[in-house]
């Protein structure tokens, strides 16, 4: 089925970004929990998140489609072979776009945050938050943001999220 095999290989990019953390996470990095386990605050935010996440999703696909479009109209040899010299330049298209990044990195800021002033049983990973919980009826998102190759975020010399 054709459905499935996207469905896959959203599945392992995402898995591979999530695993992906575990690399450079500082120590006493939580470990993952379910959605249904994270407490009222961190519940909120995650609910916060896929608000500005959906709209932030909406700018990157109009910005996206309109560079494709204006791409299409310079290049005679159609959509296709726009496409695929925009990839070359922007290899991840519409997960390029600044405001998705923004929000990722604003909602993992704050839920690392939130971590430093939560007892450690109740601390939820940031990469959870922000990709992990969102299969829980959220897949357009998860599929969205699977398409990353990196995560743009970092440590500094404290190791904490930057």
């Amino acid at each position: 089925m054709p459905g499935m095999k996207k469905e896959q290989s959203h599945k392992h990019r995402a898995l591979a970004l999530l695993s992906a953390v575990g690399d450079i996470a500082p120590p006493g990095h939580p470990s993952p929990i379910p959605i249904e386990r994270a407490n009222s605050t961190y519940r909120a935010i995650f609910r916060r998140y896929v608000s500005e996440m959906r709209r932030s999703k909406k700018a990157a696909e109009d910005w996206w489609d309109a560079i494709v479009e204006t791409e299409t109209e310079r290049n005679r040899g159609g959509r296709g072979e726009a496409l695929r010299q925009l990839l070359v330049e922007r290899p991840l298209g519409a997960l390029s776009y600044g405001e998705v990044i923004a929000t990722v990195r604003k909602y993992w800021l704050e839920c690392a945050a939130t971590n430093r002033q939560s007892p450690e049983a109740e601390r939820v990973p940031p990469e959870c938050l922000v990709l992990a919980w969102l299969d829980a009826g959220n897949d357009e998102l998860a599929q969205f943001l699977s398409g990353w190759t990196f995560w743009p975020m970092g440590l500094d010399e404290s190791g904490n999220w930057v």
